[in-house]
């Protein structure tokens, strides 16, 4: 592979192209010597590597790309709500965040909803393929109406079994039906 080195400073900025990424290399700028020119550029190294290397595993791994997504925006939500509703608007006494929904929305979130979903798109794209208005006509009904029943009824079962409510059914009906 063919690859140049990179500098960096106030008045220069060469960037490498490289046919690997893994080849990228930051040097020390010439003309700031010394310690802070060799601080600089191995900082930047090494944000420039983790930052590649957590994209390739990212790229590589799109289910273990999407687990740590979904988990981290179900989280995320549940979180925000519960600021919502106990610190801002103060619609509660409680103040304080129960975590255990929180985990609750991570492990639905992280080990349920991507595993599922992931394997729905790919069967969905697979057998429907093409972006003619027809064929995503086809996939949003899909969509809509053959997956989202059985994910919104395992969704809030999932969640009634890990609160241990005596009827896990219960909450499904007085949504859904």
């Amino acid at each position: 592979t063919q690859c140049t080195t990179r500098y960096q400073n106030r008045t220069e900025n060469y960037l490498s192209k490289c046919s690997s990424p893994k080849n990228v290399y930051v040097l020390p700028p010439p003309s700031l010597p010394g310690r802070l020119g060799n601080s600089f550029s191995t900082t930047a190294a090494r944000a420039s590597l983790s930052t590649q290397s957590v994209r390739s595993l990212l790229s590589s791994r799109p289910l273990v790309s999407n687990c740590l997504i979904y988990g981290l925006l179900y989280t995320g939500s549940e979180a925000i709500q519960q600021t919502l509703i106990k610190k801002v608007m103060g619609d509660t006494e409680d103040k304080e965040y129960d975590l255990g929904s929180m985990a609750r929305y991570w492990v639905v979130g992280t080990f349920w909803f991507p595993v599922v979903m992931y394997n729905w798109y790919l069967w969905l794209d697979a057998k429907f393929v093409g972006t003619a208005m027809k064929t995503i006509g086809k996939k949003l009904l899909l969509d809509q109406f053959l997956i989202s029943p059985p994910i919104l009824v395992g969704f809030y079962v999932a969640m009634s079994l890990m609160e241990r409510k005596e009827d896990v059914l219960l909450e499904c009906r007085e949504k859904l039906v």
